[in-house]
């Protein structure tokens, strides 16, 4: 399972959604009904549930990215404006009707700076369960998603997408520096290869 999700993306980089949504996966496209902190789809070409939307998930609300919080229906699911940290208390966005909702995803990167990390300290995908600071690793895959993100920007000839690629960049390598993955047994691993016992 990974580290991080979409909202931690968004809390990094607020704007990626809006310009680099081409380079995710759409998983939900409609309108939908605002109330409170919940978010109603009322029309989409597919359910929140089968799309497999929920918690840490973005939504585009007429362009403007969105939380999405715990689904409670198959089309339904709490919504907040973003949040200074995810145990904050939801935002509830301006209420409305007939809004513009588009639900994309950035797992396929995730999922590859998750395995980089994997890579880097030197275990396999069994692994994963004997991590212990997973949570403390969500900047890391976050940022070395963006990378990738910003960098497949630059590619299509996005020019300031070049200095957020370089940015991100450079932070892989400072976070990589600086991180350990804490292992159950008291082991921890550099993610340069080199391994830390307890004594």
């Amino acid at each position: 399972m990974m580290f991080a999700t979409d909202r931690d993306v968004l809390a990094l980089s607020p704007r990626v959604f809006n310009e680099c949504a081409w380079a995710g996966q759409r998983r939900v496209s409609g309108t939908g009904t605002i109330t409170g902190a919940a978010l109603t789809m009322t029309a989409s070409d597919v359910t929140l549930e089968a799309a497999g939307v929920d918690a840490g998930h973005v939504a585009l609300i007429d362009d403007v990215p969105h939380e999405l919080l715990a689904r409670t229906g198959p089309s339904a699911i709490g919504i907040s404006r973003v949040r200074s940290r995810p145990e904050d208390a939801p935002i509830p966005p301006a209420p409305g009707t007939g809004r513009q909702v588009r639900i994309v995803t950035f797992a396929p990167q995730l999922a590859a700076a998750h395995a980089r990390i994997l890579t880097a300290a030197g275990l396999e995908s069994s692994d994963e369960s004997r991590i212990v600071n997973g949570s403390e690793l969500a900047m890391l895959e976050a940022v070395w998603a963006l990378s990738a993100i910003w960098a497949g920007a630059r590619g299509i000839g996005d020019t300031s997408a070049t200095e957020r690629a370089a940015w991100f960049h450079r932070e892989v390598g400072v976070l990589r520096s600086r991180m350990r993955v804490r292992l159950d047994t008291g082991e921890e691993r550099t993610l340069t290869g080199l391994r830390l016992v307890r004594e």
